[in-house]
């Protein structure tokens, strides 16, 4: 089992527990620092914190990171059980912990998103159910009450209490992953992103209401052209109202391209250099070595998929 975002490898051959890619996914994704650093602290003293396995079904919920280092350093490691009574308890339980290993400038979105996505439906049920025990209670109809036992349940403030963000960065998020074009998604599921969920909404949004104001328009020039018994007025002003928003789209979208060609030659830069200084190199530490360490970090690998790309995008060039 390969981990997200990084190139450790768990074995899964002899263990006392099953693993779970789905649960292993879930976990956050640990920065090269973090992970540099959790490595050394398991070089030093070993693995302090027991793994937590899900006792009903015996699948490892916590712990993954430090089970692959263990393995990898040849370090021994306990687990305990806990028990949990369905798969979205045990992911809570997951969340949770993992609250406290992420940071202050950690994305809202890639927080947002995912308890979105694993607990949304979870939430809306227990929601639903409380609902229905309040409507035996008081009577259908005589009160209007969604909550239970005087405790209110509300799905979106719920879903941002076990992110670690605020309601508004729950519906900021949703609206997004909805309306958002994909690489405003891929950029913001960064652990750094380098814009703001904020800013993004905002870009969204004005897409979305001009997307809206154009089918608008469409729907208008619809109803005219039937009134009048033609429709080739209607076809000229469909494709004229669809070009111009196009037009408006790409003007902001130029900005953006322009933002990651800049940033793309400047870190194809920095590889070559790199690169260039592992040449430098060779002769001094051996070959043998280098290749080793290419081996350990995975470099190899890395540079084919670079090249893969480049590949690529020379044949999408070419054919255009």
């Amino acid at each position: 089992m390969l981990l997200k975002s990084s190139t450790l490898k768990i074995l899964e051959t002899g263990l006392p527990f099953k693993l779970d890619q789905g649960i292993a996914d879930f976990l956050t994704a640990l920065t090269p620092d973090e992970l540099g650093r959790l490595e050394e602290s398991i070089k030093k003293v070993g693995c302090r914190d027991a793994l937590v396995v899900w006792k009903e079904e015996n699948i490892l919920l916590d712990g993954y990171h430090r089970l692959a280092l263990c393995q990898k350093h040849n370090k021994p490691f306990n687990h305990v059980l806990e028990s949990y009574p369905s798969r979205a308890e045990a992911l809570i339980m997951v969340m949770d912990n993992n609250k406290g290993r992420r940071g202050h400038s950690d994305s809202p979105f890639y927080d947002c998103e995912k308890v979105i996505i694993e607990f949304e439906e979870h939430f809306k049920r227990i929601a639903k159910e409380r609902k229905r025990e309040a409507g035996k209670v008081h009577g259908r109809g005589q009160k209007k009450v969604s909550q239970q036992d005087g405790k209110p349940f509300h799905v979106d403030e719920e879903l941002a209490k076990l992110a670690g963000w605020s309601s508004e960065a729950i519906r900021m998020t949703r609206f997004i992953m909805k309306h958002g074009k994909p690489w405003t998604q891929e950029g913001l599921r960064k652990r750094r992103p380098d814009t703001s969920l904020r800013s993004a909404f905002e870009e969204t949004k004005h897409r979305f209401r001009m997307h809206m104001m154009i089918i608008e328009a469409i729907q208008t020039q619809r109803k005219m052209a039937k009134a009048e018994g033609s429709d080739i007025d209607l076809n000229w002003e469909r494709e004229n109202a669809e070009i111009q928003a196009q037009k408006k789209e790409f003007e902001k979208d130029r900005t953006i391209i322009k933002d990651l060609v800049k940033q793309t030659a400047e870190a194809t830069k920095v590889v070559v250099t790199f690169i260039t200084k592992l040449g430098m190199y060779e002769e001094a530490i051996g070959s043998d070595e280098l290749g080793t360490l290419f081996k350990v970090y995975d470099l190899e690998s890395s540079i084919d998929k670079l090249s893969e790309k480049i590949q690529e995008f020379k044949k999408r060039k070419t054919s255009k």
